[in-house]
């Protein structure tokens, strides 16, 4: 019996320097691929959108030339090989209408000749751009599956993003897109039960039979080093800590942040706060504003899951609320927002402080004991209460975090899953 032969596609994504890409995509294949070494081989297929990174990032080609470079070789030390394009047409990755012929123009052949001259069984695609090139190459190569890969409510986080209105020609066209996609899917995989409960009501004919969840991958493996106690401003302290994005624009605010965290300190002893986050130092201390305890308060940034597990370990919960100024984020993505940072403080055995309008992590934190949803706007009285539980019963609940992310944000069961997949879209028996 010969190899799968998977194609896993990432479009116009930007992996330079991103820990997203590295748990999800690079890690997870690595995983597939010790796992089932004699029966699967893989190319992961990379678009990467130039123009934007030297607009949006200052980086240069050289830049990437070099990342390419180190990623081949990390690749190609678990036998997985690179295909990596260049795309000098692919400006905005939530992309009006218009420009959407820009996106795939310059290296759809190549992918088609890629698929035809490796016998590609799968095309395993990352989110909708991709999805899109998965989808044709379905519609050119009747043998050839397709699995999609979501990721994200697509259409509606360009609305979030501002990129495009809820009756613009942009969004209707991505709806039509999403429908086309799911349509030539072999097999739909969500980051969230909840998501997966909205597609099979807005496309139950389209996507029947085809829907499955399989949670964001983190690299659980780190559990079993050693911890590294070595940030001294975190020694005896109980930190609460952010990781992600913080911008008035964007899904969470430093603002969400801090409301919390007045509260937090109140009630638990030695307290200190954590942001984890790539937005501008200065732009984050401009929204902290002057408060007394700006010795608490430590911010930072991290290139590698094992950084920024480090920091985790070294902390007590891990917080997430959601910007609710933004009425298309609280309408269409926060029922199915479950965030990749989830996995990454379960992981580290950090229960869960949670915005309860986060629809994908809610039911887990009501059903799974991993922490606690809050509800805004908080009130104090409320959330000492439930914090003053959460932390009588802490090494139990912390517990109960690494088990439940072991189970189901490992990348390494979530290899399985992926291959298990693979087989069943095939008709593997």
């Amino acid at each position: 019996m010969r190899k799968i032969r998977v194609a896993y596609i990432v479009w116009n994504e930007d992996p330079y320097k991103n820990n997203i890409f590295n748990n999800q995509v690079a890690d997870q294949i690595i995983q597939i691929k010790q796992l089932h070494p004699e029966e699967v081989d893989i190319t992961l297929v990379i678009n990467f959108p130039l123009s934007s990174f030297v607009r949006n990032k200052k980086g240069t080609k050289q830049d990437v030339i070099d990342f390419k470079n180190q990623l081949t070789a990390s690749l190609a030390a678990h036998n997985i090989k690179l295909q990596f394009y260049f795309s000098r047409f692919a400006f905005n990755f939530n992309t009006k209408f218009y420009l959407l012929p820009f996106q795939y123009f310059e290296n759809f052949t190549k992918v088609k000749k890629l698929v035809e001259d490796q016998k590609i069984d799968i095309v395993h695609c990352r989110s909708y751009h991709a999805g899109f090139v998965g989808a044709s190459i379905r519609r050119l190569f009747k043998n050839v599956k397709f699995v999609f890969d979501t990721r994200g409510r697509f259409p509606e986080e360009g609305i979030f993003r501002k990129s495009y209105e809820k009756d613009s020609l942009s969004y209707k066209i991505w709806k039509k897109r999403e429908r086309f996609i799911i349509s030539n899917a072999d097999a739909v995989v969500n980051v969230s039960e909840a998501f997966q409960k909205i597609f099979e009501t807005d496309y139950p004919k389209e996507s029947q039979g085809k829907n499955t969840t399989i949670y964001t991958s983190s690299n659980v493996q780190v559990m079993t080093q050693p911890r590294q106690n070595n940030i001294p401003v975190l020694q005896n302290t109980n930190a609460m800590v952010f990781v992600g994005e913080l911008s008035e624009n964007g899904g969470y605010s430093v603002k969400k942040v801090m409301e919390a965290y007045r509260i937090y300190r109140k009630v638990i002893a030695s307290p200190h706060l954590v942001f984890i986050s790539t937005t501008n130092r200065d732009t984050i201390l401009k929204e902290i504003g002057d408060v007394e305890f700006k010795d608490e308060i430590t911010i930072t940034a991290t290139t590698r899951f094992q950084d920024t597990y480090n920091i985790l370990s070294q902390c007590k919960f891990g917080f997430a609320a959601l910007n609710d100024w933004n009425a298309p984020l609280m309408e269409y993505l926060a029922p199915t927002v479950i965030a990749a940072k989830t996995g990454e403080y379960l992981t580290a055995g950090l229960p869960l402080i949670y915005d309860n309008r986060i629809g994908g992590v809610l039911p887990l934190i009501q059903n799974h004991n991993i922490g606690m949803a809050i509800s805004y706007p908080l009130s104090e009285e409320v959330v000492a209460s439930q914090l003053m539980a959460l932390n009588a019963s802490y090494d139990e609940i912390s517990d109960n975090c690494k088990k439940f992310a072991c189970s189901n944000f490992s990348s390494t069961n979530n290899a399985e899953r992926y291959f298990e997949l693979y087989r069943k879209v095939l008709g593997a028996q």
